[in-house]
């Protein structure tokens, strides 16, 4: 710092006290958003099963992930459920949806260390609709919470929004994947 910096003269010559304090430039603060670069350079492709472009799922997201079926007969045997999730491998996947308050980030599991599978993003994705309907559902009745109720909680708050349609890659955020559910 300059030897001639004081903190009483600068904050005076800031704001007086008598006046609002400045406007806060968000993007230059340190609460703006700080863009993280691309995890990957190549262009991320997402497993097909899980892509909203080719609805190869039968998945009713209230429904743990087990009772996922694929419709791809060449993949009816399961076992695409421990394909990696996206090409290039990823350890982290974001996803956003309008039925969820926050981003559902997957993180590789311990089927596979080394990247995220599909099964992982439908476990997430499951457990994430759960954790937001219980939080919903404890806050506006929480007297009326009984353990034989979770079912009745998550499908009030699902509503006819159940059907898994698939992820797409969000327009703005490279890295994110867009939730799609009908």
């Amino acid at each position: 710092m300059p030897s001639h910096y004081t903190p009483t003269q600068s904050s005076q010559s800031l704001w007086d006290g008598a006046q609002s304090p400045p406007t806060l430039i968000h993007h230059l603060s340190p609460y703006g958003r700080v863009p993280l670069p691309c995890m990957v350079e190549d262009p991320i492709e997402l497993n097909t099963a899980l892509s909203s472009a080719f609805a190869m799922l039968g998945y009713d997201i209230t429904m743990p992930p087990s009772s996922v079926e694929c419709r791809d007969p060449i993949r009816a045997q399961g076992l695409w459920l421990y394909e990696p999730a996206t090409y290039p491998h990823m350890q982290t996947l974001m996803s956003r949806s309008k039925i969820l308050a926050k981003p559902v980030v997957v993180h590789a599991s311990s089927l596979n260390y080394n990247t995220v599978t599909a099964w992982d993003v439908l476990v997430v994705v499951y457990r994430a609709l759960h954790g937001q309907a219980f939080k919903t559902y404890h806050h506006s009745h929480e007297h009326q919470i009984h353990l034989d109720s979770y079912t009745v909680m998550v499908d009030a708050f699902v509503g006819s929004s159940r059907h898994w349609v698939g992820l797409s890659p969000s327009s703005g955020e490279p890295d994110v994947w867009i939730l799609h559910i009908r």
